[in-house]
């Protein structure tokens, strides 16, 4: 793992999505750069919100909650749960009773 400092910006990898189900050596080199640095950029991806499931399976399965296989945070006027406001949060766990 690399550590972070100011210079990891210029060095971030960078891949297309186009390409990474076109090229294995694509796709073993953008997962090894999220491996060694936390973080990689990925390009061109659609802007349907259901994408970012299918970058996620990229890397393994996604687990479902009660609240579906993603759960979109957002600012409601009457919200009927926590991240539905725009209250900040601290750092915490989402169900930790789910095995």
């Amino acid at each position: 793992m690399k550590t972070w400092d100011g210079g990891l910006q210029d060095h971030i990898h960078r891949a297309v999505w186009d390409q990474i189900f076109k090229s294995s050596q694509v796709l073993g080199d953008w997962l090894a750069a999220v491996r060694a640095s936390g973080v990689a950029v990925l390009h061109g991806l659609p802007t349907k919100p259901d994408y970012l499931c299918d970058v996620v399976d990229l890397f393994g399965f996604v687990r479902e909650t009660n609240y579906g296989r993603w759960f979109e945070v957002r600012s409601e006027i009457n919200p009927s749960n926590l991240a539905y406001t725009n209250f900040g949060l601290q750092a915490h766990t989402d169900n930790p009773y789910r095995d």
